[in-house]
């Protein structure tokens, strides 16, 4: 298991620039640096766009640094374990789902919302999947949410489209969590920002990378700073 830091930021600002003072500490070791690459992790592009500037603006090193996003890591951390990760996309999930909806069925306030919007069911399906919660016993195993829920989790299995929460916690389980043979350690520093309670669905890919990693810094945002930044 890998040596995982966790600082607390009193505001966004003063997190990046230390989590940039970090990379400049071992600045000097340029040969080192070449050897064990570090990776970068925010939420969105824009933000990882966001401290490569702030960062250069401060002369920091940025010597094999790569910033990504969670797409991104989850496909370098499955290459390095040997596993393939290539869940069902957002939009194949949407045409799968909306194809379970019979023509015969009653109109329904609920129908009406998943033909208008099927990427939301989606993610709420995804969601109570990552806390382990079967989507159509939340909603009622014999309700039309129900059923659509249970059909599209049975067509998934039989036609083996992994979701991105199970792919996730392949990763975690093969980095050693969830009581599986801890794999060998990677020789990569990583760096997690940006990211907050309404990330928790990806919880189980950065903690596989926090686990793969010879080092990971993860930081976090107070709760006062989140809740002024969306109040």
């Amino acid at each position: 298991m890998s040596d995982v830091w966790i600082y607390h930021c009193s505001d966004v600002e003063e997190g990046a620039r230390t989590a940039g003072a970090l990379f400049r500490r071992g600045a000097a070791d340029r040969l080192d640096l070449l050897r064990h690459p570090r990776w970068v992790v925010t939420p969105t592009l824009a933000q990882g766009r966001w401290l490569r500037h702030l960062w250069l603006q401060e002369k920091g090193c940025l010597l094999n640094v790569r910033f990504m996003t969670p797409v991104v890591l989850r496909g370098e951390l499955a290459a390095r374990l040997g596993l393939e990760a290539e869940p069902i996309g957002q939009l194949e999930e949407e045409l799968l789902f909306r194809g379970l909806v019979r023509p015969e069925e009653a109109e329904s306030e609920f129908r009406e919302a998943l033909l208008r919007n099927p990427g939301m069911v989606l993610r709420v399906c995804g969601a109570l999947r990552a806390a382990g919660w079967p989507a159509d016993e939340v909603f009622g195993g014999q309700s039309f949410p129900g059923r659509l829920a249970r059909e599209f989790e049975t067509l998934r299995g039989r036609e083996t489209l992994p979701s991105r929460q199970e792919t996730d916690r392949e990763l975690f389980r093969h980095a050693g969590g969830e009581g599986g043979s801890p794999a060998p350690g990677q020789e990569f520093e990583l760096l997690l920002y940006g990211f907050r309670a309404s990330h928790w669905p990806d919880w189980f890919l950065l903690a596989a990378g926090a686990l793969l990693a010879a080092r990971a810094h993860v930081f976090l945002a107070r709760p006062r700073v989140v809740a002024e930044e969306e109040g």
